[in-house]
């Protein structure tokens, strides 16, 4: 705000200085909505896609199904099992098409297996009856299948919680006898497989790639069946609670679970993490900072070159922007560095990674191979199951080239059947390891647009003889490794971007408290009054700005001392004033009683007749010389004992009552008062002086009333807050403009009991005991003065 405070100086309106909190309530609410619309929307997509999951199939299954039936068909080591008693080699056949077709992608499912010749029955459990076996699946395909096109798989809709496939292959052998095979796929309970398939498709599935970022689950009967991410959930199903409706969403173990029944069995849990503080805190930020910066560049290009000079010759300003400027440019520094290092690090990591996969392979190797001459003569079908299950272990594809580079097996033949790669090691690698006589060697290769990283290491056996060299194709997802680098950076980014905000709060913070010493003398230069009591400022830091400060305390001080002074001599000359006002006001009667003695003395001299009425008149006259003197010594001692008073607690109403009933036998005059059902205004004062300030009052309402009017005097009471309120009103003259200004100065006229000291007397008891008093007036209508008193709160007893 002090930003904008100093860069804007131009314009009259400072509505600028509130800019920053309204752009923080409006960034405020923006967050709200934006993140419950976006809440609201990512619940209904992943409605969308709960649903689907519950008839989810497998594109990339689907995909090379054609294929996958095709190699077996065309196996003629599965006609060969089939030939001879094909009963007792059921278990057989089984154990070759697990080890030999299903492995790599296929081992994402649990296989099935039976085979029925023509007029082959099955003993079904749940009846305990003999049916037709080919009767029996062709109705069972026929019920639940949906065929994939081009093939003799089936998609088996049972709802079971699993992906399920269905294939009825067909068989002639052994003097053209009909045997039928009859396959079950189911997709196991794992979370992923490895990340090659994708290299077999054209183009990802589009709903696959919305699930990437979600954890999923299915159960049936209770019971987990299936599933996906990085989430682990129960196996049971009431661990998360009981559930009536379609579709309800809970919250349980930091994740956002959507809990959807297909039907009273099967149930699907579509989760994602909950959104943590933090995220909101990041998002304000964003916000906060972007609106800032457009308001601050709209503001900078309307203003001037001068206003800008002004601004950076203002030294809060400038403190500001030097803090701001170094702290945000060691933030850019800081995070760029953190980042660069960190996917550095991150590299590093995977190097590390599949360099110990290597050596840890070669160990293995070691085991089994150590004391062969050759790998070359071993059976393809034995090598290549080794390699599937040692893929399974170390979590990778494994491939194995002989001496002279070329492919002996591979735990993923499918690659090399497709083309997707040679049959031949990498050049660069060959070239290295046989050449160059390298341990190991890890570069990146490329498959289409897929970019991963490979790693070569040759295998000796005892005799120091090369057997193979062993590689490993670490297919790690791409799109999974430059996500997890973008949450790397996009985390390290929000962690600066919410320091920068912090930064330039504390930049305000600490520049204020900096600035605050020299706008604290600032504000107290401009509040300096004469005559009245000027703070010093409080600053105990022995630096510039504490010299600075007791420097402007030593000339308060200096100043106060010469205002006394003047006060003092202005009262001086006051009294003065007032003296020769008094000597004034008591030679006028002097004069007349003067006059009067000397014409007594003078009838007495020449014996007049009528000396006696003589006396009596001239003794008369100076009675009433002697009253008036005697008055203006009265009204005078009264002025300057003023600040003396006994104070206690009294009762207005009463004081008010006795003044108007002392007042109350003057001819054409009505004195009321009003207290608005108040019956006891307490107060603190001298009872004493509270009545001569009503009587003062009265005195002069009742004066100001021309002899030709019917006076009315009115006198209310109300109560505001903690104070009473009186008001004296009458419908006198009124008080002429040209005396407003000194209504309430000491000051004798001729006729004493007119608005001489009186008003005087009255400003003096008020204000002594904490009131106010003050005066309306409006010529020959009528003056209401107001008096305020502090009420006198009591306390228990």
């Amino acid at each position: 705000m002090i930003l904008f405070r100093i860069i804007f100086d131009k314009y009259e309106n400072k509505w600028y200085s509130y800019v920053f909190y309204f752009i923080t309530i409006f960034v405020l609410y923006t967050v709200i909505i934006i993140t419950v619309s976006s809440e609201n929307k990512e619940k209904s997509v992943r409605k969308l896609l709960v649903t689907n999951l519950a008839n989810e199939r497998d594109p990339i299954a689907e995909l090379q199904m054609a294929d996958f039936e095709k190699n077996i068909l065309d196996d003629k080591k599965i006609k060969s099992i089939l030939q001879n008693d094909y009963l007792n080699k059921a278990d057989e056949l089984y154990s070759y098409l697990l080890h030999y077709h299903f492995h790599g992608f296929w081992r994402k499912y649990d296989l099935q297996l039976t085979i029925c010749k023509q007029n082959d029955s099955l003993l079904i459990n749940e009846t305990k009856k003999l049916e037709s076996c080919n009767e029996y699946f062709n109705n069972y395909r026929n019920e639940t299948g949906i065929q994939v096109v081009g093939t003799n798989f089936y998609f088996l809709d049972n709802i079971n919680g699993r992906i399920s496939y269905f294939a009825d292959l067909k068989y002639v052998a052994d003097s053209n006898k009909l045997y039928s095979i009859y396959i079950e796929l189911d997709s196991k309970l794992q979370t992923e497989q490895l990340g090659y398939p994708e290299l077999l498709i054209e183009s990802k599935n589009n709903s696959s790639q919305k699930l990437d970022s979600y954890t999923y689950a299915k159960f049936r009967d209770n019971k987990l069946v299936y599933q996906f991410g990085n989430y682990s959930y129960n196996l049971a199903l009431r661990y998360y609670g009981t559930f009536n409706n379609e579709f309800e969403f809970i919250n349980k173990d930091e994740y956002n679970h959507l809990i959807y029944r297909v039907n009273d069995n099967n149930f699907i849990i579509l989760s994602k993490p909950q959104y943590a503080v933090f995220n909101y805190i990041v998002f304000f930020s964003y916000l906060l900072v972007m609106y800032v910066f457009v308001y601050l560049l709209i503001l900078v290009l309307k203003i001037n070159k001068s206003n800008i000079i002004k601004s950076f010759n203002n030294l809060i300003f400038r403190i500001q922007i030097a803090y701001i400027g170094i702290v945000l440019l060691s933030l850019f520094i800081i995070g760029a560095g953190t980042v660069f290092y960190n996917i550095q690090q991150f590299e590093k990591k995977q190097l590390e990674k599949i360099s110990e996969k290597a050596q840890s392979l070669l160990i293995e190797f070691d085991g089994k191979f150590a004391n062969e001459k050759s790998i070359i003569n071993q059976e393809s079908y034995n090598l290549n199951y080794l390699l599937v299950k040692l893929s399974n272990v170390f979590y990778s594809d494994i491939n194995l080239y002989s001496p002279d580079g070329k492919l002996i097996a591979s735990s993923r033949n499918e690659i090399f059947d497709k083309g997707l790669l040679g049959n031949y090691i990498d050049a660069n690698a060959y070239y290295e390891l046989a050449i160059n006589k390298k341990s190991e060697f890890i570069h990146n290769e490329k498959i289409g647009k897929l970019e991963f990283l490979s790693a070569y290491v040759p295998f000796f056996n005892n005799n120091g003889e090369l057997l193979a060299y062993v590689n490993l194709p670490y297919f790690t997802k791409e799109y999974v490794v430059r996500n997890e680098i973008s949450s790397l950076v996009i985390t390290i980014v929000n962690i600066f971007v919410f320091l920068i905000l912090i930064t330039i709060s504390l930049t305000f913070i600490v520049s204020n408290n900096i600035t605050r010493p020299l706008r604290l003398i600032q504000k107290k230069m401009g509040e300096i009054e004469l005559g009245k009591r000027n703070e010093l400022i409080n600053y105990n830091r022995k630096d510039e700005i504490g010299n600075l400060i007791i420097q402007y305390n030593r000339l308060v001080v200096e100043l106060s001392e010469s205002v006394d002074k003047l006060a003092k001599s202005e009262r001086e000359s006051a009294w003065r004033e007032m003296a020769k006002q008094i000597a004034h006001e008591i030679k006028n009667p002097l004069t007349p009683m003067k006059l009067s003695i000397q014409l007594l003395m003078r009838s007495w001299n020449d014996k007049e007749e009528n000396w006696e009425q003589r006396l009596n008149k001239v003794s008369k006259t100076l009675i009433e010389q002697i009253d008036s003197l005697s008055a203006i010594a009265s009204e005078f001692s009264g002025f300057a004992q003023m600040p003396f008073s006994k104070k206690e607690s009294i009762n207005l109403i009463d004081k008010i009552d006795f003044a108007i009933n002392t007042f109350s036998n003057y001819e054409n005059i009505t004195i009321s008062s009003n207290n608005y059902g108040i019956s006891k205004a307490i107060i603190n004062a001298d009872g004493e002086q509270i009545l001569r300030v009503f009587n003062n009052l009265l005195k002069n309402a009742i004066q100001s009333i021309p002899p030709e009017r019917n006076g009315k005097i009115i006198i209310n009471v109300s109560k505001e807050n903690q104070s009473f309120l009186i008001e004296i009103k009458d419908n006198g003259k009124g008080i002429p403009e040209s005396m407003h200004d000194s209504l309430f100065q000491p000051n004798f006229t001729t006729k004493t009991s007119g608005m001489g000291l009186g008003l005087a007397i009255v400003k003096n008891i008020v204000e002594g005991i904490g009131g106010k008093v003050w005066f309306e007036t409006e010529e020959n209508i009528g003056t209401s003065f107001f008096i305020e008193f502090n009420e006198l709160v009591i306390i228990g007893n």
